[in-house]
């Protein structure tokens, strides 16, 4: 899973210019291939996720109705009143409460109006608790390392690794030894 959120940002293109022979072509490989660079990927992935979800809470918090920014009640040194504010600065209170309600925290500052904004508000509430318990049930999982085939393949990878180091082989070839074994784990349990 780690290697395909690198493929997304095309790594793999970057690693091809180096020619393989790099020093930095080397290390990108190992983070990828290590325990590490996969928590790295699980904690970048749960990021990208909450933001998206949030994006996409706040967007349909505005389609839902303009209720949400009458009731939201400026502090006394905000003259301004909510509906006078620019698009950057509803968007702002908009995922502000789409984070606010994701996190099961909830303010209250920013309330539903009508009865479009309580039936997404329920919806929204749903949406978040869920996630909320995905973010939670990764962390978890992320923390107590639980998956043994995962940290087996991990420590068989660092050990050729190390291995590698010791007879000091060549960059291109640690990159093709790593490759094989990756594959070879793919299809056989490392356990």
């Amino acid at each position: 899973k780690v290697s395909k959120v690198f493929k997304a940002f095309r790594i793999g293109k970057f690693l091809k210019l180096l020619n393989g022979e790099s020093e930095l072509a080397t290390q990108v490989e190992e983070l990828i291939t290590s325990s590490s660079g996969a928590l790295f990927g699980k904690v970048i992935s749960i990021s990208m996720s909450s933001f998206l979800i949030a994006h996409l809470l706040a967007c349909f918090m505005a389609m839902s109705g303009d209720g949400w920014m009458r009731t939201y009640d400026p502090r006394a040194y905000d003259d301004d009143p909510a509906s006078a504010w620019s698009w950057q600065r509803q968007y702002l209170a908009a995922i502000y409460w789409a984070f606010t309600t994701m996190t099961t925290v909830g303010y209250g500052d920013i309330t539903p109006a009508g009865d479009m904004d309580r039936v997404y508000a329920i919806f929204a509430m749903l949406i978040g608790v869920s996630f909320y318990s995905y973010i939670i049930a990764s962390v978890s999982s992320m923390v107590s390392s639980v998956d043994t085939k995962n940290a087996v393949y991990f420590e068989k990878m660092e050990e050729l690794s190390s291995w590698m180091d010791h007879y000091g082989l060549e960059p291109a070839l640690k990159r093709r030894v790593r490759r094989f074994f990756k594959q070879f784990y793919t299809d056989h349990s490392a356990i």
